[in-house]
């Protein structure tokens, strides 16, 4: 008797197979990657380790700081404003992920669903209770960020997340990076800003006050890697999700633009093509005002596909009030977020589709960064960044 043909599986389904098996059967591992130093002005270069498949980076970064003449004031960017780019290049020599600490900040605080856990200048985490006996307090002394304000000298101390897979904590693998080999190296470069104040200037650590010194005495990185180390099943099957190891999860930022940005006119940014765009970040500074102050922040935002259909627009107080109701704090002004995760823009599907920005109210030396959150396979004809408008 004739057997009935089986049915083969799809990649994806094998994917999904390899993943829950790894996922089973592979502890997950955190390996602390030792310390490194920078400079006020330079770059902190951390060799990954060339083990398992990694899926997460965390960085603790400490800036001994001495503050001079009068208390200083924290900017809206607070700590993250500390570190203007952080790059991940891949092995192949592509950039993962290049973008500003503020930007990664925002991202962050989306996929986490809660601004304060990354710690929010204006809504630092509290300073814990000193008494034992004080009821429903937790006994950990972290607060992060930790920003001294007063005149000494003292750290600044806070934490970053560099996501490598989209969302490790919910079993997500797609960008992990296999890097079992011993051909090739891995860096994550933090660059770091040259001042940490700047009066009256939102994009610095500390704005204000006026006649306040920060002198940057030191500043040292200590990171953990985060990975699966895949262990040969019982039929000596290793588990490698390969579509997740194929699959590059990219943050595209790093961008500040100042040209075309006029009041009530639109400003138009492409979005880069051959992607799975599921996020577009953005800050406006103007005056060195994130978000102008009042009566000057953006006045419209909008994702339009092929010049004339538009996906979405918002002004800016109901983006503000979409960012709240999304994380239940806000994020601060002149910062946001549309996630579109759930159902991502598939840029090669749609054609031309950009990033509008109007601006409204009085503009003085304007500016703004962008981030694009997406995804692709490796291999795929790919365009970076471009501008119009």
């Amino acid at each position: 008797m004739a057997q009935a043909p089986t049915q083969q599986k799809s990649p994806q389904e094998i994917n999904a197979i390899m993943r829950r098996l790894l996922v089973d059967s592979a502890p997950k591992y955190i390996k602390k990657l030792g310390t490194v130093t920078a400079v006020a002005g330079g770059d902190a270069r951390i060799k990954l380790a060339n083990v398992g498949i990694i899926t997460r980076l965390i960085c603790q970064v400490t800036c001994n700081l001495t503050i001079g003449t009068a208390t200083a004031t924290i900017g809206p960017k607070g700590a993250h404003a500390a570190i203007t780019k952080v790059k991940l290049t891949d092995f192949d020599g592509s950039d993962r992920i290049s973008c500003s600490g503020y930007q990664l900040f925002i991202r962050n605080s989306l996929r986490n669903h809660q601004s304060a856990l990354q710690g929010m200048a204006a809504l630092q985490s509290a300073v814990i209770g000193t008494s034992a006996t004080t009821a429903g307090l937790p006994t950990t002394g972290l607060t992060n960020p930790n920003i001294p304000t007063a005149v000494a000298t003292a750290n600044m101390v806070f934490f970053i997340e560099v996501p490598v897979a989209i969302d490790s904590d919910a079993n997500d693998l797609r960008g992990a990076i296999l890097a079992q080999t011993t051909v090739g190296e891995l860096y994550l470069v933090l660059s770091f800003a040259s001042a940490f104040y700047g009066n009256g200037d939102d994009d610095k650590v500390y704005n204000g006050a006026a006649t306040t010194t920060v002198a940057i005495n030191s500043i040292s990185i200590d990171t953990f890697q985060e990975y699966y180390l895949p262990q040969a099943l019982s039929n000596g099957v290793v588990p490698i999700p390969q579509l997740d190891i194929l699959t590059v999860y990219e943050l595209n930022g790093a961008l500040r633009s100042t040209d075309n940005l006029v009041s009530g006119s639109e400003k138009l940014l492409s979005l880069p093509n051959v992607r799975q765009i599921i996020g577009v970040y953005s800050n406006y500074l103007n005056n060195a005002i994130m978000g102008g102050g009042s009566g000057n922040d953006l006045a419209i935002i909008k994702l339009i596909a092929n010049g004339n259909n538009i996906i979405r627009e918002y002004s800016a107080n109901f983006l503000y009030y979409e960012q709240r109701r999304r994380l239940g704090t806000d994020i601060g002004k002149g910062a946001y977020f549309i996630d579109m995760k759930e159902n991502p823009i598939q840029t090669n599907l749609y054609g031309n589709v950009q990033l509008s920005l109007t601006p409204g109210g009085v503009l003085t030396s304007p500016s703004v960064e962008v981030m694009y959150e997406g995804l692709y396979i490796k291999g795929a004809a790919l365009s970076g960044l471009s501008q119009s408008g």
